[in-house]
């Protein structure tokens, strides 16, 4: 399923999700967006309400696990890009390898979750 998701632009594959998540910046309060597309790089984000960030701000992001209510992962990055209410979030906090195999495993959590949903 990854390969079917894997755009030639991108080193890493993303996977189409649904995924209600909280988003801050450091000193504010959380806010909800949807995640579109995630991957061990990066996600997309589509926010609920206007736009209030900028391109390079930092983000902290809680993501909750498919089918685990209160569990969550929690990832920091940065902004790459803003286009209207979709924003490119890079993840920076992934060269620990620990972590990487974290985010791989609820990656793959999700794909199977999104894919089990569609049918």
């Amino acid at each position: 399923m990854l390969g079917s998701v894997l755009d030639e632009k991108r080193k890493l594959a993303r996977v189409p999700t649904g995924i209600l998540c909280r988003w801050h910046r450091e000193g504010e309060a959380a806010r909800y967006a949807m995640i579109t597309n995630l991957s061990e790089g990066g996600c997309r984000l589509s926010l609920i309400g206007p736009p209030t960030i900028e391109v390079g701000s930092v983000v902290h992001l809680e993501i909750p696990q498919p089918g685990k209510p209160g569990t969550g992962i929690r990832y920091s990055g940065f902004v790459r890009h803003v286009h209207g209410r979709q924003v490119g979030i890079a993840f920076g906090d992934v060269e620990d390898e620990k972590m990487r195999e974290a985010l791989r495993s609820y990656i793959l959590e999700v794909a199977e979750d999104e894919g089990t949903q569609s049918h």
